[in-house]
């Protein structure tokens, strides 16, 4: 007897009892991940409603940089950087990989793109709501700062959205020169987020630190339920294609070994 089906509009195969069993895993890292952020978060906020020297010394770096920014053509720089992380760029750049990905006709990608990137801002949300730190409060230049400071949703979103653009793209360039040349720039563009919010005033240093460490798991933890899902599904293909690495080609055997 078969697994019960239904077929999308797009004429995909979607299995339920797969399905179900991947909005459960997927509930279950949310509901994990955001446990573990507030256990994390928690103890550093306490540390920092404490004051000196907690405070200070996490504060030092965000300062210094506020300091040697808040001026001129380097705070634009900064506002201008920041806003790589800013949540509607990210949608903007989930947009245009979904619509690849359709052009391209791997249209489960899309469903990629939209589960793995809408539940970390969910994780992101709870953590920042349950923690509750408030952001450091700098002098000199006001941006006009809003919501809790913990972790950094700049990094954490920017790592995760910036991230699924490489697991599902990268494995199109079949140069090892230009993937790394790739990887290296979207790491750098990462880097100058967190800099530029620290720059800014947004965020203390275990903020912007944790925010990456954050999105880098759930990118890592969605990605692999993601791929669990397609296999449980009978799709091992999109799983296969979920990956950092161009597939191995099988080796062809050699005819005058076989003679």
């Amino acid at each position: 007897m078969t697994a019960p089906t239904a077929v999308g509009r797009a004429g995909d195969v979607v299995r339920r009892p797969a399905l179900w069993r991947y909005a459960g895993l997927l509930l279950l890292l949310v509901a994990s991940a955001s446990a573990v952020g507030f256990a994390i978060g928690e103890p550093i906020d306490q540390l920092t409603r404490r004051g000196e020297p907690f405070r200070s010394t996490d504060n030092a770096i965000p300062t210094w940089l506020h300091d040697r920014t808040c001026d001129g053509a380097a705070w634009l720089v900064a506002l201008g950087v920041s806003e790589l992380g800013r949540p509607i760029f990210l949608y903007l750049l989930a947009g245009i990989g979904m619509i690849v990905s359709w052009r391209r006709g791997e249209k489960i990608n899309i469903a990629y793109f939209a589960i793995t990137g809408l539940a970390g801002g969910v994780v992101d949300t709870i953590i920042k709501v349950g923690v509750g730190r408030p952001r450091p409060g700098l002098g000199g230049c006001h941006v006009g700062l809003e919501g809790k400071s913990f972790p950094s949703g700049h990094t954490m979103s920017s790592t995760i959205a910036y991230g699924m653009l490489l697991v599902v793209f990268l494995r199109l360039v079949r140069s090892a020169g230009r993937r790394r040349a790739i990887v290296a720039t979207v790491v750098v563009i990462l880097l100058a987020i967190g800099i530029a919010r620290m720059a800014v005033g947004a965020h203390y240093a275990t903020d912007i630190t944790l925010g990456y460490l954050f999105g880098a798991t759930w990118l890592a933890l969605g990605t692999w339920a993601f791929r669990r899902w397609r296999v449980d599904a009978g799709d091992p293909e999109t799983a296969g294609r979920l990956r950092l690495q161009p597939a191995t080609p099988p080796a062809r055997s050699d005819p005058a070994r076989r003679a």
